[in-house]
């Protein structure tokens, strides 16, 4: 059997509560972590959905090593001065339009 990927998810808004029970459904993926800018918010969405860690920061779960992606659903995150200080991560925009 091959390993799941392991996902993280920053922010904990309606569209995180729709997509977490829909990961727990997946053969090749588990959300193991959330990330939020209150602790509080992180721990009640982790205990909620049963996730193994809760951070209060998105800079403690971008950090985190044992997360192999991320998804991000957060309307308040600014995600290109963000994903700057990661130059190692990949990331998929497919909703960004063409240059």
């Amino acid at each position: 059997m091959s390993m799941k990927l392991r996902w993280g998810i920053l922010g904990t808004g309606n569209i995180a509560r729709q997509f977490a029970p829909a990961m727990a459904e997946s053969r090749r993926g588990e959300l193991v972590a959330v990330g939020s800018r209150a602790s509080a918010a992180a721990s009640d969405f982790a205990s909620a959905f049963g996730l193994r860690q809760a951070f209060g920061s998105y800079n403690d779960l971008l950090a985190e090593p044992g997360i192999d992606a991320m998804t991000l659903y957060s309307m308040t995150f600014c995600p290109e001065k963000f994903m700057l200080q990661f130059p190692d991560l990949r990331t998929s925009d497919r909703n960004r339009p063409k240059e």
